[in-house]
């Protein structure tokens, strides 16, 4: 039989793996003439993690989730890109960056966490927007993402207010139902569920609004200290009925604007000082406050209490005949006789007379006197 040379292609496949063989046919037997292995691989990135949607009120970031990474068969890194508005981190705590690259050791890369959130710095987020997780060779994973930011609400109102005064704060749209008002001090200033802010010592504190997305806004307040009560030239006058009056004096402090009233609260205030009426007996109240003129604080009011005696009545016994001339008791002693002259207190406001006064009608001084004896003419 002749020499001949057979060629058999022996092709065994387990998993990926790929036989070849070469023998010659001599002694009805096979011997391999060349062996080569070779190795079929693909090369995977496998991602897993449920995202919701995120959240956030603008300029702060939002809550932060979590998805994971890992490779096999890797020949590059793999690289995780952030859409725009987004940050993802290794660790949730720093170095927020928009790409972060997972190295690769012999092709593998082994489950990673991956931190995502909306940036801080964001102003607006576009939704169904997707993080890109690729490397060589690779399909490129995607997650899609969808997101809001909230704008911050607004807070309108006065900043200043005074000890023991209220002012009243408003903050755009809906409030959160819990706590939609704070003071960062309420030792300086309160503040309501309304916003209604009230003045407790002069100083400096921080209103916090809280609207039902959970968003916020700030706003200082100045709380002024009331000026002191300003100081009557007098605070007790008497005045007899009749008798003219002189305008009502007080000292204002520097800065500062007097306010004059005739209650002791609220009423509207004169910036002339009243002049008190003489015609009808009895104690009249006024009352002076004053405002400072930079911070427009009213201090308490200072009370002067005004009394008008009612004139005495005195009855006129002589032994003398007299007559009334234009409602005065007059008489006249054209002899050495003595006149006895009595005074009788009929006042129903005072016990005692307080002034005595005798109109001689000759030309002479008058007898005027705060007490009554014997007295000649």
């Amino acid at each position: 039989m002749g020499n001949s040379i057979k060629f058999l292609l022996l092709s065994i496949v387990f998993c990926t793996n790929i036989y070849f063989a070469n023998a010659k046919n001599s002694s009805n037997s096979l011997k391999p003439l060349v062996e080569t292995y070779s190795k079929i691989v693909d090369p995977s990135i496998t991602v897993s993690g449920l995202l919701t949607n995120f959240t956030t009120c603008l300029g702060s970031a939002s809550a932060m989730q979590t998805f994971t990474v890992s490779g096999t068969d890797l020949s590059a890194n793999i690289v995780i890109t952030a859409p725009a508005g987004y940050e993802i981190s290794l660790n949730g705590t720093s170095g927020w960056f928009t790409t972060l690259s997972l190295t690769q050791t012999s092709g593998v890369v082994a489950s990673t966490t991956i931190y995502i959130r909306i940036a801080a710095t964001a102003n607006t987020i576009t939704n169904s927007l997707t993080v890109s997780i690729a490397s060589t060779g690779t399909t490129t994973q995607t997650l899609t993402l969808i997101g809001t930011i909230n704008p911050l609400p607004t807070i309108s109102g006065n900043s200043n207010v005074c000890v023991g005064s209220t002012i009243s704060l408003t903050g755009n749209g809906t409030a959160a139902t819990s706590n939609p008002w704070v003071s960062s001090n309420t030792g300086v200033a309160t503040v309501s569920t309304s916003g209604v802010v009230t003045g407790v010592s002069a100083g400096t504190t921080t209103i916090t609004y809280t609207n039902s997305n959970g968003c916020l806004k700030t706003k200082a307040i100045t709380v002024n200290a009331l000026p002191s009560a300003p100081i009557a030239a007098s605070t007790t006058l008497t005045y007899c009925q009749n008798e003219t009056a002189s305008s009502l004096s007080a000292t204002a402090s520097s800065e500062c604007t007097l306010n004059w009233y005739t209650v002791p609260t609220n009423g509207t205030p004169s910036n002339n000082a009243p002049l008190p009426n003489t015609t009808s007996p009895g104690t009249f109240n006024y009352y002076v406050s004053q405002t400072n003129t930079t911070t427009g604080c009213e201090s308490t009011r200072t009370l002067i209490s005004v009394t008008v005696n009612s004139i005495s009545d005195p009855t006129l016994n002589s032994n003398a005949d007299f007559v009334i001339y234009n409602g005065f008791p007059i008489f006249k002693v054209c002899t050495n006789d003595v006149s006895l002259i009595n005074f009788s207190n009929a006042s129903t406001s005072n016990s005692t007379n307080l002034n005595y006064s005798i109109n001689w009608g000759d030309l002479t001084p008058n007898f005027t006197s705060t007490s009554f004896t014997n007295t000649s003419h």
